[in-house]
Order: C-alpha cells, then structure tokens, then sequence
C-alpha cells in the first residue's frame, strides 16, 4: 500500500509490536543512571562491581509506584509514563523493595489508602 509516496506493508493488528521497549526486556544500566525526570535511582547492593545493573523493563500501577518513590525508596529508572501507568526498568533488589512495600500495604489491615493499588503492584510484579 503506498502512503504519502512510501510503500508501506500492511500488517494484521495481531502482529503489530510496540516500538522501543516493552516490559520483560532487559537492560544493563549504570548504577548512577538517572531517569527522564532526574531522580530515580536503583538500590545500591545490584552493582556488579563494575557500575553495572542488569534491570527489567515493568509496567507498574502509577498510584503506588509515586507512593513508593515519594518516600526516597529504590524505585529503579522511569522510560516512560502515562496516566496509569509507570514503565520502569528495575533491578532484583528493586523489585525485592517494592514488593516488599506493596505486601505492607496490601495487608487489610494495613495503612488505609492503597490497599487495591498495591495489590495491582504485587500483581504486576508477578509476587501475587
């Protein structure tokens, strides 16, 4: 099909593929790598030695996500955001944290608030 003088293949919407990064990917990342907005950064006990962490590309619930980045935790390396979500690339111990913190407030009995957000977070992290 020619669009705008191009030859352009079409392609059946099952086999369409996000550009750029999808979760499950992975990554090698500084340690000391900064996010879109500056600030992230992964828990310090990843580092290879060398300056390097081996990091997964997540989609995470942006409501627990912001909660657990606000209070200066390891929250590993914003790539992009929308509305909902956040998509992160995050370290073992990065994820290790925030799973960590989803349990706590996943438990009913637990801070008020964010007891559906972090459940969605254990779930999206695979730890449900």
């Amino acid at each position: 099909m020619w669009y705008n003088g191009f030859w352009v293949r079409e392609v059946p919407h099952r086999e369409r593929v996000v550009m750029g990064v999808n979760p499950g990917d992975l990554k090698v990342w500084f340690a000391s790598s900064p996010d879109i907005d500056g600030g992230h950064h992964h828990a310090k006990d990843c580092d290879d030695g060398n300056g390097n962490v081996l990091c997964q590309m997540y989609r995470l619930p942006k409501k627990f996500y912001d909660h657990h980045d606000y209070r200066d935790l390891p929250a590993g390396v914003v790539e992009r955001s929308t509305k909902q979500h956040v998509f992160v690339w995050l370290s073992p111990m990065d994820k290790k944290e925030l799973i960590s913190d989803a349990q706590y407030y996943a438990d009913p009995d637990g801070p008020p608030g964010y007891v559906a957000s972090a459940r969605s977070m254990l779930r999206a992290l695979g730890a449900e």
